[in-house]
């Protein structure tokens, strides 16, 4: 099952990538690839205006990839993402090998019409440390 008050993204399907767990006092999720995908949804409706943020927090103890996550045979990454009503969807990503501040669409079939990609930190300096995120959202 999901974590409380999160889904599955319907046509993915259910996974085992995603646990609830607990950090210190803090809830929060666990990932864990197993050569598979899955898309985890939380709803949060919001209005869009200047002041809009996203925050997060994360430990990425192992990159999905070694390599530069842009090309479709490479697409290989983890992410926290908003979806907008039109369908768009905005994806904050670690890269393995991107420098931070690359912006790209998606590679893949269909995901290349919705989907842009964000490079929030890139190689490999800072895995297994908790790091505290903020992107303006509305930027």
């Amino acid at each position: 099952a999901p974590p409380p008050d999160w889904r599955y993204l319907w046509y993915l399907g259910p996974s085992e990538t995603f646990s609830a767990a607990r950090h210190e006092r803090h809830a929060c999720i666990d990932c864990m690839t197993r050569e598979d995908a899955a898309i985890l949804q939380h709803d949060a409706p919001l209005p869009f205006l200047p002041e809009t943020r996203l925050r997060w927090q994360w430990r990425v103890d192992t990159l999905p990839s070694a390599v530069a996550e842009d090309s479709l045979p490479t697409h290989d990454y983890l992410s926290i993402a908003v979806e907008f009503d039109n369908g768009q969807d905005l994806t904050y990503m670690w890269s393995a090998a991107l420098p931070a501040g690359t912006v790209f669409r998606c590679p893949l079939p269909h995901w290349d019409q919705r989907e842009t990609h964000v490079v929030v930190r890139s190689g490999t300096r800072e895995l297994g440390q908790w790091l505290a995120e903020e992107r303006d959202v509305y930027a």
